[in-house]
């Protein structure tokens, strides 16, 4: 037997042994990612800050595509349990944002202002903020995009 034929032997073998135990291979993989999340996620951040260009033009013409999935996964969002509640804080608290005129907090923009919820959420305790100060405050970065925002969490993981 040829070395060339003993590796593909070898990875037909590793292949049919991944489809018959997808659960030892699940485990392994979320074993791999706790023991090394630190190194994939700079993985991913460097990858994103590399090809950040393609990556959002990847994201439009995806979100173009798929227009019914996004609006699936929005009606599920507001399906969830607590989701209907908190819609119904922030309708209370449009009126404080619409009769107070106020800035961010942070920064001071009076531009894309968003509520901020404290703990415990009610309608009257939060603070005003920017858009992109509200995504600083929950860990997320912000990337501009066409008079929208592009969420990114993680530094790329959409």
């Amino acid at each position: 037997m040829t070395s060339e034929s003993k590796k593909k032997q070898d990875r037909e073998s590793s292949r049919q042994w991944r489809k018959d135990n997808p659960d030892k291979v699940k485990a392994y993989a979320e074993m791999r990612y706790k023991r090394d999340r630190e190194k994939i996620l700079e993985k991913r951040r460097q990858w994103y800050q590399e090809n950040k260009e393609s990556f959002l033009e990847y994201k439009r013409e995806w979100l173009k595509k798929n227009r019914e999935k996004v609006r699936q996964q929005k009606n599920r969002y507001y399906r969830r349990p607590g989701v209907a509640e908190m819609e119904k804080i922030r309708s209370k608290t449009r009126f404080y944002f619409n009769h107070l005129k106020i800035a961010c907090e942070n920064c001071g923009g009076k531009e894309k202002l968003r509520f901020h919820h404290l703990e415990p959420i009610s309608y009257d305790n939060f603070i005003i903020l920017c858009n992109k100060c509200h995504l600083d405050e929950h860990g997320k970065e912000v990337v501009d995009k066409d008079d929208d925002f592009c969420v990114l969490s993680d530094g790329g993981s959409a």
